[in-house]
Order: structure tokens, then C-alpha cells, then sequence
């Protein structure tokens, strides 16, 4: 049985514990399946808050509604999907709420916490009908005051139409608010990526979108400070599936030695059409 599932965030961050940044509540779940018949066909609607940063242990909490069974009909499970590993692991089963489980190094099986970072956590809940809502995986890294959270759009330049010629439409990818790991690589060097494959919605260029609509991406740029105070950015751009690739150029922030925000952009060519991609980076 598939199941359609919407998702969604609710902007709501504080602190769970010291060495927690950014822990956010996520919202997932509740939208109908669409098959005939009667019975249970709405999925529980869940709430998950998880830091999307952390230098040490942190609680992952949540908690679900239904619209015919009860909170203590609903069971939920918590998996992780360890650095290395090839498949998520679950980690405990719940019934009722609220729940929540303390991840530390035991649960990382790591002796230094950051070392057990990046991991990704997935929620998984089921009513007494065995309507099921799964959630995407929530990537929580390790923080070192940079930037851990960016935004890729491409976009294709359309064309007009032209005597006996059709017109083009122009085509876009965007993936936004993505949990990305930032590597220093010497003083002045830095490294954006990607985790893992995230949705990308819109995903209208076919070349970048044959992973069922999913994208990484990973980005190496030279920060240069000016003599007026401003930083700026250059160097590359790479976008999977299709490889695509672009020279990008912009600006960033930094304070002391963390980057605090950054935006490049840059031109590339995707199946003969000119596209502008664009990176936005925040903490």
C-alpha cells in the first residue's frame, strides 16, 4: 500500500540542551490516502523536534494525533542512519505519548560525541488501522558555529517563440533548508555538502531529477576578506544527479573565524540550455 503524505515545518527553535543549536519542530503526516474503499485512511499527524546541530547528547521528542484512534493507540518507532552504515537502524518502538530518546554516544557508538555526526533520524508512526506516516530523515551535525543549512535553486533560461519555432519554458530545482556539513579546509578554504539525497520540490529539469526527484550537492569555496570589511566568495558548484557543474562567485560572512552566511552564483549549460545556479547558506 503507498501512502501520500504531506510534509511540512513549523518554524518553532530553542535550545534542549547545552551544546544544542537550532533544535526545530517538524510536521509531518495526516493527509489521506487516496484508494477507494472504506475504513481508516488517514495516517497519524506527527510533530518531531530534533536539533539540526549538537556537540553533545540531545533528546529527539515527539508526539501524534489521529483522527480515530487515541494517543495510546498510536505506536511510533525512531530510526538513525549512522555514519558508515549502510541501512537505518531502529532504535526503540513507543506506544502512546508523549516520547521522546536521549542520543548520546551509546546510541551513536562513538566515544567522542561529534565523531557519531552527522546522523540522520527518521520517524515512523502507525494507527490501531495500520495507517502508516513515515517521515524524511532529519540530518542532525556536528556544530561548530558555521553555516549548516543551505538552499540550491537552478534555474533554465526559457526561450520565446519564433516564426515556426516553439517556445521553451524555463525550469527550476530547488531544494531548501538542507542540512549540510561545512569542512575548513586551511584558513581561507571551505567545503559544503549534502549528507544525503534530499527532495527537491520544484524538480523540473530531468537531467537533475532522475533520482525520484531527489539531489545532493556539494560546494568548494575561497573566502577572501577585502579591505573594507566585506568577504567574498569563489569557486564551484556541483549538483548530482547529471553532474552538473558551475564556477560560482558571491559573498559570505564571517565572524572571528565561523562562517555565519554565505551566497555564490554562477552560470552552466544543462542539455544545451544556459541555467543559473545559486547557493544561499545560513547557520
Amino acid at each position: 500500500m503507498s501512502l501520500r503524505m504531506k510534509f511540512g515545518v513549523c518554524a518553532v527553535a530553542f535550545s534542549l540542551a547545552a551544546g544544542v543549536a537550532n533544535a526545530e519542530t517538524f510536521d509531518f503526516g495526516g493527509s489521506p490516502e487516496r484508494f477507494s474503499g472504506n475504513g481508516d485512511r488517514k495516517p497519524p499527524r506527527c510533530q518531531i523536534n530534533i536539533p539540526r546541530a549538537a556537540q553533545s547528547s540531545f533528546f529527539v521528542q515527539w508526539n501524534c494525533t489521529d483522527d480515530q484512534a487515541t494517543p495510546d493507540q498510536i505506536r511510533t518507532s525512531l530510526w538513525i542512519q549512522r555514519p558508515g552504515e549502510r541501512a537505518p537502524d531502529k532504535l526503540k518502538e513507543f506506544l502512546g505519548f508523549p516520547a521522546s530518546i536521549f542520543i548520546d554516544e551509546g546510541v551513536l557508538r562513538v566515544e567522542n560525541f561529534t565523531d557519531g555526526l552527522p546522523a540522520a533520524f527518521r520517524l515512523v508512526a502507525e494507527d490501531r488501522a495500520g495507517t502508516s506516516a513515515i517521515s524524511p530523515f532529519y540530518t542532525v551535525v556536528a556544530q561548530d558555529n558555521s553555516v549548516d543549512t543551505c538552499s540550491l535553486e537552478l534555474e533554465t533560461e526559457g526561450t520565446e517563440s519564433d516564426g515556426g519555432t516553439t517556445g521553451i519554458p524555463s525550469e527550476r530545482v530547488l531544494a531548501s533548508d538542507v542540512s549540510v556539513t561545512t569542512e575548513q579546509v586551511g584558513n581561507n578554504d571551505v567545503r559544503v555538502t549534502t549528507f544525503a539525497a534530499v527532495n527537491a520540490s520544484p524538480c523540473e529539469i530531468g537531467d537533475v531529477c532522475s533520482n525520484d526527484e531527489k539531489v545532493t550537492f556539494e560546494s568548494s569555496l575561497a573566502l577572501l576578506d577585502g579591505d573594507d570589511g566585506t568577504t567574498s566568495a569563489t569557486g564551484t558548484v556541483i549538483v548530482s544527479p547529471g553532474n552538473v557543474g558551475a564556477s560560482v562567485e558571491g559573498s559570505a560572512v564571517r565572524s572571528s573565524s565561523s562562517l555565519t552566511s554565505l551566497e555564490v552564483s554562477g552560470m552552466t549549460v544543462i542539455d544545451g540550455v544556459p541555467a543559473t545556479v545559486t547557493l544561499t547558506c545560513q547557520q
